[in-house]
């Protein structure tokens, strides 16, 4: 059996590192791109399965050219772009829930807040 407290540990420390070596804040930035991009409120598996998780494997790739961001790793970086305050969000908000396109199980419709984006990009 595998103790709880230590798989959470690792998690921890997987994410430390992996906001530690930028490659969180790259995410973030591919991110939001795409949906400044898009222009219409898009769940979080929209993004990973049409755009950011396409192809076959070995040669799996994202439309913009950059790895695939998976499923689990989209929730985070979303969830960090929301922020702590669902209320004052920090640069992605939820406009509703609805059914999702791809699954029909209920979802968050997600929108870039393009001025705070923006700000955020200048300094």
């Amino acid at each position: 059996l595998i103790n709880p407290c230590l798989v959470r540990c690792f998690d921890l420390d997987a994410y430390h590192e992996h906001v530690m070596t930028g490659k969180a804040t790259r995410q973030q930035d591919r991110i939001m791109r795409y949906m400044m991009k898009i222009g219409r409120p898009v769940t979080r598996l929209e993004m990973v399965e049409n755009y950011f998780n396409v192809g076959n494997y070995p040669n799996k790739r994202a439309l913009d050219g950059g790895p695939p961001i998976p499923l689990r790793s989209m929730c985070g970086r979303i969830d960090d772009l929301i922020g702590t305050d669902k209320q004052n969000p920090d640069y992605v908000m939820v406009t509703h829930e609805g059914p999702d396109p791809i699954s029909k199980n209920k979802a968050q419709f997600l929108v870039p807040i393009k001025d705070a984006w923006g700000q955020r990009r200048m300094f």
